[in-house]
């Protein structure tokens, strides 16, 4: 199945659940749930906003626990329509991150004299790729100690990523190893950038070469966070392989990615 049909599918479940949850909230009582938990017991309270708009208090008593269980449902259902909105809006930006693949501009360059007479003012994409593969860029300067893997692209941290580097090459694309980039106003440099030939679209690729290890995966999910408020989201534009000691990368995984997210090159 493919990414978008996967996220069709996920979109109509979630708006299916929306709509029903939406529907029992008109069924849930007024108020909201408040707990107190204290030293001896527990206290529920009921809150209420009035016509002033103050909000009024009042405890449910222990006997009349269905009362709070349904302020409790009602609670829970407020917080999963929050959840499943934020999800519907994600997969909205990430289904028209596909659409780009679908561009007219791009299609219309396609009829080669229409390129031609275009030519003074519109680069194609092919053009615009051999620029961005041929362009300097700012590289890491952290820890150059690390830089110990011959390639022919210079020196590399470690061997897995001379593999994705080198499976790239055999792919016909260009990587920017550690190229300085600017995220949600923050500076990173991802261990691989990618401008796809045909789309203009840039991937980031990361490689966790520790991910066994707690801390470093704890200081990758801010990363995470920190690409997605840029517009980098997993599955989508942002590739992540990962290895531990026991299991190394593996060559056949990172061609099945390579085909995956650049398999329309031509």
């Amino acid at each position: 199945m493919s990414l978008e049909n996967t996220l069709k599918k996920q979109m109509t479940r979630l708006q299916k659940e929306l709509d029903e949850i939406e529907k029992k909230m008109g069924e849930a009582p007024e108020g909201e749930l408040s707990v107190y938990q204290g030293r001896k017991q527990t206290r529920w309270y009921e809150l209420k906003k009035d016509d002033s708009g103050k909000t009024n208090r009042r405890e449910i008593p222990r006997t009349d626990r269905s009362h709070a269980e349904k302020l409790a449902v009602k609670a829970y259902y407020q917080a999963r329509i929050s959840t499943i909105k934020k999800k519907l809006s994600l997969y909205e930006n990430i289904m028209a991150a596909l659409d780009v693949r679908d561009d007219p501009v791009e299609k219309l360059l396609q009829n080669p004299e229409i390129a031609t007479l275009l030519r003074p003012y519109y680069k194609s994409e092919e053009e615009k790729y051999r620029e961005w593969a041929n362009a300097d860029y700012i590289k890491s300067a952290r820890h150059p100690e690390h830089l110990t893997v011959n390639s022919s692209h210079g020196l590399l941290r470690s061997k897995s990523e001379y593999i994705i580097f080198t499976e790239l090459d055999k792919y016909g694309l260009t990587a920017r190893y550690e190229c300085q980039f600017i995220a949600a106003g923050v500076e990173i440099f991802p261990d691989f950038i990618i401008r796809h030939p045909v789309t203009g679209e840039i991937f980031i690729w990361e490689h966790l070469g520790l991910i066994d290890r707690p801390n470093y995966r704890e200081e990758f999910k801010k990363k995470i966070d920190t690409y997605a408020a840029a517009g980098f989201h997993l599955g989508v534009n942002l590739i992540i392989t990962t290895e531990t000691d026991t299991h190394p990368l593996d060559v056949e995984y990172v061609d099945l990615m390579i085909e995956y997210y650049f398999k329309n090159m031509s």
